[in-house]
């Protein structure tokens, strides 16, 4: 079931506006731009959702397939400290120690042969002894290594994440789609604007100001996480705003 309903999008359909020239809040909603489509916004209120959970849905893929490979680098590493270990001591071993090693392998497959034949067969236990031990070694430590595992980068899309280590690149899915509609339906320019205002306490704070950014913010009201606190603040919005208006193909209008 979708987080938005009908009276959701009445609501923004009203609230997306931007008094201008001395003009009352009231008198600026007569006209606001989305007034009498209201079944349109709520469309793209949904479509934004979709893309919103679907972006949500891989972020959290990525996280996970970054965790397993977090895990496995660090057994890889205890493992490295093993081999390394095995490697060492196999290096400083005499050679009749090892030669009794070789015989033992080949005392547990072989039903004899003579001197020449049994000499050889050790040799070549032994080369190969050398060999796997120094390939583990090679691939635990390049397993092991000190490196930064990435999802990969994605272009267009934010892989940074914000407040609490939400991703933010499902909030930059949500605003292209509004982003989107906005200029089609609305047909104003995508103004990303917000400002300080004091309010009823007298204290200063930031609130949206454009149209554009009344409908972004409000909206983005509806994504929250499970304990229903939402999941993006003021600023976090702000910037993914900007960055969709930098990323279209006609950011300047």
């Amino acid at each position: 079931m979708s987080r938005f309903t009908e009276q959701d999008a009445a609501r923004l359909a009203i609230l997306a506006v931007r008094p201008r020239n001395g003009q009352t809040e009231e008198e600026a909603q007569q006209n606001a731009p989305l007034l009498g489509k209201e079944a349109a916004l709520l469309e793209a209120l949904r479509a934004a959702e979709r893309a919103h959970d679907e972006a949500m849905r891989e972020a959290r893929s990525d996280a996970e397939r970054l965790e397993d490979l977090k895990s496995s680098r660090e057994r890889h590493h205890v493992f490295f400290k093993y081999i390394d270990a095995a490697l060492a001591e196999w290096r400083n071993m005499d050679g009749e120690t090892r030669l009794g090693l070789a015989w033992h392998a080949h005392s547990t497959g072989s039903n004899g042969g003579d001197y020449d034949e049994t000499s050889s067969y050790l040799d070549a236990i032994l080369a190969r002894f050398d060999a796997s031990l120094g390939e583990m070694h090679r691939a635990a430590h390049s397993a092991s290594s000190d490196i930064e595992f990435s999802p990969g980068r994605k272009k267009g899309i934010s892989q940074s994440v914000g407040a609490n280590n939400v991703p933010l690149a499902p909030l930059e899915a949500f605003v292209g789609v509004l982003r989107d509609f906005w200029r089609s339906t609305a047909g104003e320019k995508f103004t990303v604007e917000f400002g300080e205002v004091v309010d009823s306490r007298g204290i200063r704070v930031t609130e949206p100001k454009s149209a554009a950014a009344r409908l972004v913010f409000v909206a983005t009201e509806k994504l929250t996480n499970a304990r229903g606190k939402r999941l993006y603040e003021m600023g976090t919005v702000e910037n993914a705003m900007r960055r969709a208006r930098a990323n279209s193909p006609d950011f300047l209008t």
